[in-house]
């Protein structure tokens, strides 16, 4: 890892501002702070049948959900939800729920992280009633996605501007209102940002122009979490997302969250999860509840 200031290692764009018109190559995005930029992770349309039939998803990013049809809900704080297709559904990371279908039918979900503003909404189930934009949005999305399931880059466009839609329709009245730390929000969109790559606290430290010392106290006190726990315990999260909704190997999930060796990463994943990442793939294709109380930092 280079230091701040030397001869970045090839594929590595060093944390310090660039002089005007500079460009380097790089695998490693800048970081910047991207208050309340919309990340898509994935969307698909795709038919419900007796599978849609979960507990405990609580995620570390939001969750959109529009069906086709009538017929599904979730189910929050023991209360059940009935998801009403002339209605959109947000649901804020770390709100645990479970789902359920009386019939089979289609659904369009999207999953994305929202920035740090909307993430520091109160768990819960948000319901958004439809609006003109956001079902012209839908209709061509479903329209383009038809035989494939998965959104490709010009569908994404529209899932952008159809999420913004939503958020701007949340209650703020619900948002828990926090001073943050733009130097530790900048670190820690820059790590959401960067999983595959091996960043150091001393690196990060140096670009907020901190000592590693003040930005550990800084970091913790904003997060609860020393920087290495919080990075450690994002990636497994994010790597259990791909076990269940990504046909990739276990190989191919270790080395996009930054682990070069599949058993180190299976133990570090069990750790957090109570079972290895192939048993989590199987639960989660069966329905079965893991047994480990997971909570996002």
């Amino acid at each position: 890892m280079p230091k701040v200031g030397g001869s970045p290692q090839r594929g590595i764009v060093p944390l310090r501002p660039q002089k005007e018109g500079q460009a380097e190559a790089s695998g490693l995005s800048e970081p910047s702070f991207d208050f309340a930029l919309i990340q898509i992770i994935d969307c698909v349309v795709k038919p419900l049948n007796r599978t849609w039939q979960f507990d405990n998803l609580s995620s570390p990013y939001w969750r959109f959900y529009h069906m086709a049809q009538e017929g599904a809900s979730v189910i929050h704080l023991s209360r059940e939800i009935p998801l009403e297709t002339g209605c959109y559904y947000l649901i804020p990371p770390s709100t645990d729920f479970s789902t359920g279908r009386k019939n089979d039918q289609e659904q369009l979900y999207i999953h994305f992280v929202a920035g740090n503003f909307y993430d520091s909404y109160q768990p819960g189930i948000y319901k958004i009633p439809a609006f003109p934009e956001g079902d012209s949005a839908l209709r061509d999305i479903r329209r383009k996605c038809a035989g494939r399931g998965s959104a490709q880059s010009r569908e994404l466009i529209l899932c952008t501007m159809l999420l913004a839609y939503a958020l701007s329709r949340l209650p703020e009245k619900e948002a828990r209102m926090q001073t943050f730390d733009r130097r530790i929000l900048d670190a820690i969109g820059f790590l959401r940002k960067n999983l595959a790559f091996p960043i150091s606290v001393s690196m990060l430290a140096n670009s907020q122009k901190m000592s590693r010392t003040a930005f550990i106290r800084a970091f913790k006190k904003e997060t609860g979490s020393t920087p290495h726990d919080f990075f450690r315990s994002y990636k497994i999260e994010r790597a259990r997302h791909l076990l269940e909704f990504t046909d990739l190997t276990i190989d191919n999930i270790a080395a996009k969250v930054g682990y070069e060796d599949r058993f180190h990463f299976s133990r570090i994943f069990k750790k957090q999860w109570g079972v290895a990442p192939a048993e989590c793939r199987k639960a989660f294709r069966e329905g079965k509840r893991l047994s480990s109380d997971f909570r996002l930092l």
